[in-house]
């Protein structure tokens, strides 16, 4: 069964686009699944999905012609298996059998000596060839991604970067109270970093850590921490949080005494903001409403614009996204970035501020959209430089700027 679902979802995000997390959660068996088998099925489909190049590498050095049409998702069985073989260190002979059962259950009773073969040849083939990590990391990203960092970061950070994608994301969380991080810090047996997040080994129900229940912190990625303190001292002051959903910039406001108005278009999305929250006994406003048609009945003291973006600063986290999205989602993103932006200078008082970020490492998102803005808009200056983080010990690829409405 946990084989069968990752396979299903795996056809939905690469033959349909679906987003891996919702194909995921929403799959009818998931709940059939006991806690274990649920981890492990996450995990061979994330493992599949954040290796997916390297193994269509060893799936088509085994095969003379590629399946057409509607059997082509027989490789979706092959890549599970690869990855169990190569990744998971899954038992061949478990990975073989199991193999077998899947394709006969998909109805592909035809292909049952096709994938018995290349999984044995792979599995044959692991002793004898070794790949280097660069090799391997290169070709699990789309070529017009990495040549898209490689001019705007140069060869040995887009490489960099491709490596940082072999590994799972460590965890940082955000505590509700600067001065309690080396308290949760201990507890947690996790790092102090130098913005004040803390990391923790990898591992675990994030839901069964000590602190988590009552809300003494939250899951939030180091880098995306950063866009708040751009603002300055909040406290007291109106602040519009943007695309506010699932809410870890909206905490950080509210923890540092903003009144925050958080507003999002989807519903589902501000369930969980209200549910942090309501765990971290913090206040906002929330209101659902879509931004290219809402209009404030007042302006603030400050706006954080956490603009939607094509997030290919965390698909370490959403490996699923290397193959659901493509390079002219990259323009389409910017347009509906300035749009947004555009709107909300309306929203900001004389003097105020406005954050925009994106976690998004396409300069389209990024550095020339702050170059687009301030030319259209001449009454707003930028505050200090910009903020870019790639992906790596720092946390996730990040983007952020400070702009200033000065008349």
């Amino acid at each position: 069964m946990p084989r069968r679902i990752a396979y299903d979802v795996l056809c939905q995000v690469l033959g349909k686009k679906r987003p891996m997390d919702e194909a995921f959660n929403s799959h009818p068996h998931l709940d059939k699944l006991t806690p274990k088998a649920k981890s492990f099925s996450r995990a061979l489909l994330t493992t599949t999905m954040r290796h997916k190049g390297f193994i269509d590498h060893l799936i088509n050095e085994c095969l003379e012609k590629r399946p057409k049409g509607a059997a082509r998702d027989i490789l979706n069985v092959m890549r599970l298996g690869v990855a169990q073989l190569y990744f998971m260190h899954v038992p061949a002979h478990a990975v073989l059998s199991e193999a077998q059962i899947l394709t006969g259950r998909v109805d592909f009773m035809q292909y049952k000596k096709l994938v018995n073969a290349v999984l044995r040849r792979i599995d044959r083939e692991q002793a004898e060839k070794e790949f280097a990590p660069a090799f391997i990391a290169e070709k699990n990203i789309p070529i017009w991604l990495i040549e898209s960092w490689k001019n705007a970061y140069g060869e040995e950070a887009a490489q960099a970067i491709a490596l940082a994608h072999l590994k799972e994301p460590p965890l940082d969380i955000t505590p509700k109270y600067n001065d309690e991080a080396a308290i949760w810090a201990k507890r947690l047996n996790g790092e102090i970093l130098p913005n004040g997040s803390i990391r923790l080994p990898i591992g675990g129900r994030i839901e069964e850590l000590d602190g988590y229940g009552n809300g003494s912190w939250w899951v939030q990625d180091a880098a995306a921490t950063h866009p708040v303190t751009l603002l300055g001292d909040v406290k007291g002051k109106t602040v519009l949080d943007l695309c506010a959903a699932p809410g870890g910039k909206t905490m950080q406001l509210a923890a540092l005494g903003a009144n925050v108005t958080a507003v999002d278009k989807s519903t589902n999305r501000l369930k969980k903001l209200e549910e942090n929250l309501a765990r971290t006994h913090l206040k906002a406003d929330i209101l659902t409403k879509d931004l290219m048609e809402w209009e404030p009945d007042c302006e603030f003291d400050a706006i954080l614009l956490d603009a939607p973006c094509t997030a290919t600063g965390t698909l370490r986290r959403h490996p699923d996204g290397l193959w659901t999205k493509k390079s002219d989602d990259i323009r389409a993103m910017a347009d509906i970035q300035g749009t947004l932006w555009h709107r909300a200078s309306r929203w900001v008082k004389t003097g105020g501020t406005i954050v925009y970020c994106t976690c998004s490492l396409q300069p389209e998102e990024g550095e020339l959209m702050v170059k687009a803005f301030l030319k259209g808009h001449a009454n707003f200056e930028q505050i200090g430089d910009v903020y870019r983080n790639l992906p790596g010990a720092g946390g996730d690829g990040f983007f952020a700027v400070a702009v200033k409405r000065t008349s």
